[in-house]
């Protein structure tokens, strides 16, 4: 951009590569055909400009923005997409924070954590990922202890995905208009707690890997969940279902679940 002829680096990597803990890298608008990896901890990504001003575009050929080994990195602001498998990955990577980013178009999970723990997921929006086995958000691999709060996820296969990690919040979410799942807890992940998300309209158009049994919140397997205070409405097959999960339920609004009694406040058609 105009702002940016004097820029340092052409390219997202080159300014990773170069940077130390504790550095800054604005990266000015346009379109970025790259896959960025960072392995240094302590530095900042942040996009200058509107949301959608400035994309990574991996062109499916690999990991849009990849953390691998690195803490205390922030990304912040960017449009990911067409990532081969993830828009965003963390692999093996701690107390990192993802915010305010469009994550769109990816080959599977938009943004999937790998035995990655206390990170931060905030504020993104996860949108239009077509796979059959897109996770809006995927939490997998043991990652453990993870804030993921005021998020976005519309139209991929499952919302937010839980699966094998445990002590993670999942707090104040919109879960609409996914294909499968709102919100779906596997993999005998524990100590989950799913609370205040707004759930709506989930699990109309499973794709070939969703069974028939979608719900707004789903809770397959695990110990010491606790599902408190969500609004899920719409949803197919039902708003809340309960399997070989152990789990509390308090305060929340829906109007059908499985089995029956999990809505403490039926409210008809309202949200």
């Amino acid at each position: 951009g105009a702002d940016c002829q004097r820029a340092d680096f052409a390219t997202i990597q080159a300014a990773v590569t170069a940077a130390a803990p504790g550095d800054t890298i604005l990266v000015c608008a346009g379109i970025y055909h790259e896959r960025v990896s960072i392995t240094t901890s302590e530095i900042t990504l942040r996009a200058k400009g509107a949301p959608g001003d400035v994309t990574v575009d991996a062109d499916l050929l690999g990991h849009g923005i990849l953390i691998t080994g690195a803490h205390g990195v922030t990304i912040e602001g960017f449009t990911v997409r067409e990532g081969h498998d993830n828009d965003i990955f963390l692999v093996n990577a701690n107390g990192n924070t993802i915010r305010e980013n469009i994550l769109t178009a990816a080959v599977h999970d938009p943004l999937e954590l790998f035995n990655s723990d206390d990170n931060l997921i905030e504020q993104n929006l996860s949108v239009d990922n077509l796979g059959a086995n897109a996770c809006g958000i995927f939490l997998a691999g043991g990652s453990d202890r993870n804030i993921v709060r005021h998020n976005t996820l519309r139209n991929n296969e499952w919302g937010i995905q839980i699966g094998g990690s445990n002590d993670n919040l999942i707090f104040e979410n919109d879960a609409f208009e996914n294909r499968g799942n709102g919100i779906r807890n596997i993999g005998n992940a524990s100590g989950t707690v799913i609370e205040g998300n707004r759930v709506f309209d989930n699990g109309l158009a499973p794709g070939p890997l969703t069974d028939g049994t979608n719900a707004g919140i789903r809770l397959m397997s695990g110990t010491r969940l606790l599902v408190a205070r969500n609004h899920a409405f719409g949803n197919l097959t039902v708003d809340i279902r309960q399997e070989a999960a152990s789990a509390t339920f308090e305060n929340n609004h829906c109007n059908t679940s499985t089995p029956p009694g999990l809505c403490a406040h039926d409210e008809g058609a309202g949200h």
